[in-house]
């Protein structure tokens, strides 16, 4: 069996093929190309043109920008945003609060612990109440340190949730450019400079028309005679079987 099928370009549209075989039995099928990758490019975020870089028919590639979107006020928030990461560094990296906090309970610890070594060696040499209020200090100066342990690990985190809103940032303004997700050629510009988009809104359309699919019914007595594997002849529509196939 040498099966002849006739391809019919981007319209989509059907056509009658024919399939012969050794006994000159001729059947009769339909068959149509469908563009794979077709892809309609959306806007991720919300705004005003700012430029249109690519035109109908261009060809692309993967990644490259499409259409830019006003970013003046999203420039500004990253700017902000990195400002506000480098202040929480700079905060973090300052421990002198605990260090002293440490300092001071270690020193009130040495003051409480002479006066009771004192009072071991001569009864009464310090008082009850100034006992007492040593040992205040002692636990005031600890509490001080676990605060200043606590300020010190929120400072830390307070750097990753800087971090955090940077990266958010950064995200957003690469959403301010629409890039191709295909390498293709553009079909279709859906916008154009100044006019706004919302997010989700196609601006764009890419297809890709280096790999093209050809769908075909054929007869049950036809597909009797064929089998996965088997070599097939596409020729264009327009074409007469005579000329040179695909």
């Amino acid at each position: 069996l040498v099966l002849v099928i006739a391809v019919v370009g981007l319209s989509l549209s059907l056509r009658t093929v024919t399939a012969n075989d050794s006994a000159g039995d001729q059947y009769s099928s339909v068959a149509k190309t469908v563009i794979i990758h077709n892809v309609e490019v959306a806007s991720r975020d919300a705004g005003i043109v700012n430029d249109v870089i690519v035109k109908v028919g261009e060809r692309v590639d993967l990644g490259v920008a499409l259409i830019t979107l006003d970013d003046a006020m999203i420039a500004r928030e990253r700017r902000i945003a990195e400002l506000n990461t480098v202040i929480a560094r700079l905060d973090a990296t300052s421990d002198a609060d605990l260090l002293f906090s440490r300092q001071s309970h270690a020193f009130k610890k040495l003051q409480l612990s002479k006066a009771e070594e004192a009072n071991r060696k001569y009864a009464g040499t310090v008082t009850t109440s100034e006992l007492e209020q040593l040992s205040l200090d002692v636990e005031q100066a600890r509490l001080s340190g676990e605060l200043a342990e606590m300020n010190q690990s929120i400072k830390q985190k307070t750097v990753e949730l800087k971090s955090e809103q940077e990266a958010i940032a950064q995200l957003q303004m690469s959403y301010r450019t629409i890039r191709a997700p295909i390498g293709g050629t553009v079909l279709e510009v859906r916008k154009q400079v100044g006019e706004s988009i919302t997010a989700g809104e196609v601006a764009v359309r890419i297809v890709n028309l280096e790999r093209l699919r050809v769908v075909s019914h054929l007869s049950q007595q036809a597909i009797d005679l064929v089998s996965v594997g088997d070599e097939v002849t596409f020729v264009p529509a327009r074409r007469s079987l005579a000329d040179k196939p695909v």
